[in-house]
Parts: structure tokens; sequence; C-alpha cells
């Protein structure tokens, strides 16, 4: 069974990188240094530098691959406008919400950033969770598209049903094991609020709904086993700094979705589907 590895995923903007407009000229209206061409294209430092992670170092070594890649890029691209793909209203539209979703994620990122865990707000998560960091536990789960779906499966269960029949019937996650015990994992593995949870059931207990990035989860802790006698606040301590900053921005962009959508005007429609020829 897969488990979700931890959040904070960020979205690759792959789309938004092959209509991104290329400059010519600087501040200064001089030409800028060209490091690759492909036709009239021209790829400037800047704007590799522009597709790079903050934290990438661009070396002599890997910086040839770096070009060959954008070159790659760029045929495709330049194909893809020769055969008019670019003037496809599905494709319009995915490059419109590609760009949305990108600008989203800089500003979630921003604000994500400011909330940092404390040393006191880590050695306190410490002393309350250690016993957690000496275990490994195996599950099952049920991963479904909608709350109400997995607040009924819930009920289902704790009416008698078998867990292991509703995943195979019901889940979403996209493995062929779906139903079956995960292997034996450690904290560190799986998102930090469905962790949480895991590792505070007993064996045979059976989680409420839980949100993850799959989906609303409903989890089972199927075995619980020891593996570690003890364990140090520095051997977790990195690990305990970034699940505390997680869940401190998670509450963070809450407040403030909430905010805008108490401060914000907007209507939904959805019997309009429903009733469109469109």
């Amino acid at each position: 069974m897969k488990i979700s590895v931890k959040p904070i995923s960020k979205i690759i903007a792959a789309g938004i990188m092959l209509c991104s407009i290329f400059l010519n000229f600087s501040c200064e209206n001089k030409p800028k240094a060209v490091l690759a061409k492909v036709g009239t294209a021209k790829l400037s430092k800047t704007e590799l530098m522009a597709q790079l992670p903050d934290e990438f170092r661009i070396t002599r070594e890997n910086l040839p691959a770096l070009l060959d890649k954008w070159v790659n890029s760029e045929l495709i691209y330049q194909e893809a406008l020769r055969r008019k793909l670019d003037q496809n209203e599905r494709v319009q539209l995915q490059i419109k919400q590609l760009a949305k979703e990108y600008i989203i994620n800089q500003l979630l990122e921003q604000e994500a950033e400011k909330m940092q865990a404390t040393s006191s707000e880590m050695l306190a998560y410490f002393n309350k969770h250690k016993e957690d960091f000496l275990y490994e536990v195996k599950i099952r789960r049920i991963v479904l598209p909608s709350f109400e779906f997995a607040a009924a499966t819930l009920n289902e269960l704790k009416a008698g049903a078998d867990f292991a029949q509703l995943a195979k019937e019901r889940s979403i996650e996209q493995t062929p094991e779906r139903g079956e015990p995960s292997r034996f994992f450690a904290r560190g593995i799986a998102e930090p609020n469905l962790e949480e949870a895991i590792f505070a059931l007993k064996p045979g207990e059976t989680s409420d709904v839980l949100k993850g990035s799959e989906g609303y989860q409903i989890i089972r802790l199927v075995d619980k086993k020891q593996v570690k006698k003890d364990i140090s606040f520095a051997e977790v301590a990195d690990y305990i700094e970034q699940i505390i900053s997680y869940q401190k921005s998670r509450v963070h962009l809450d407040s403030i979705i909430n905010d805008l959508r108490a401060k914000g005007k907007f209507q939904v429609f959805p019997e309009v589907y429903f009733s469109t020829q469109e």
C-alpha cells in the first residue's frame, strides 16, 4: 500500500514554462547574454534561473544538461505551435488554470514561511510524542472523494461492515493492493495530520474521517510494534520542526481563506451545470 509522503507539495508549472514570454533586453536596454537559441527564441541567464528552484546551484558541470533540456523543450513547444495546439480552446483554458494555480501557490508559500516552529514548541511536541517515535505501525485505509461519502462509509464500518471489502470496492487510491495492510512504517512517512491520528490509535481501532492530499481517509490500525528502546530529541528535531511548521501553516492558511470568504462576494450555481447544453 502506498502511503502519502509529506505534503506541502509544490505545483509544477510546466505549462507556464512553455508559454512564458522570453525577454530580449535588460532594464538598460542592452541585449542580454544569450545562453541558448532555437530559431528566434533565446534563453538568458535570468530566464534560466527563473525556471529553477531558488536553492539550485548552477555549475559548469550541470549547465550543459540544463541548456540541452531547454533546447528540447523549446523544440517541442515550437512544434506544438506549428500544429496550432496553442489555439485549442481546452489547451488555452488549462494554461490559464496553470498560471492561476502557480500564482496561488506563490502566495501560499509566502504565508507558510511565516509559520516557523519555536524551540519550546519543538521540545513540547517531543515530550508529548516521544513514545510514537519508538514504534512502527501497519494500517489499512479507505480513500474517498468526498466527506459525505466517507462519513457514510464510516457509519457502515461502525455497524460491522468488512473494512477490507469496502476498501476494495470504494477506495480511490491508485494501488492494486487497496484494502490490504500496509507495510510497517515509522513516523515521518505519512502526512503529518494523518500520522497524529494513526499513532493515537490502538490495534483494531478505526479513525474518524481524515482529510489528506489524496482525499478523505478512514484508517484502521492493524498492528503496532516497538522497534527502538529510546530516541533523542536531536534525532527527530528536523522532522518535528517540519510537522509543527506544517500544522501552524494549515491553521494560518485556513484563517486566511475564512477571512477572504467572509469579506468576499461570491456565488455558486451548481444547478446550472445540469441545465445547460454547453
